[in-house]
């Protein structure tokens, strides 16, 4: 969860993939489970990161994602990029978010016993 204007990390929405080949494309499949609060429409914008040896690099150019709904709303954001990381080392996923109007909170994963709100990221190689 974030009240934040700047981009923190979704807790444990991470995955890894060591390519065959440095030809390989990486193809990315997220499916985010969002859920806001707030008096106004809550909007978040989201990004997928890779890091490969310590060095982290945007690979989504900032994918923006809105709920256009009074307080309380949850639903699906579906995020689908196709990186060339050009390395045969693993090279990690991970999605970052803010909140950017002017009030609530934005989460991802959303598990109050209640209203269950799942995020999963897929990987998969594509030869080149």
């Amino acid at each position: 969860q974030t009240s934040s204007t700047s981009y923190v990390d979704a807790t444990n929405l991470t995955a890894t993939i060591t390519p065959a080949a440095t030809g390989s494309k990486v193809l990315i499949l997220i499916s985010l489970g969002v859920f806001t609060d707030s008096d106004n429409n809550a909007v978040g914008e989201f990004k997928i990161v890779r890091t490969i040896g310590g060095s982290a690099s945007d690979v989504s150019n900032s994918v923006f994602s809105q709920i256009s709904h009074n307080n309380r709303q949850s639903g699906n954001h579906f995020l689908m990029v196709l990186d060339s990381p050009s390395t045969t080392s693993a090279a990690t996923y991970k999605v970052q978010f803010f909140r950017t109007d002017q009030s609530g909170f934005v989460e991802v994963n959303r598990n109050d016993g209640s209203d269950i709100q799942r995020s999963v990221i897929t990987l998969i190689e594509v030869g080149s």
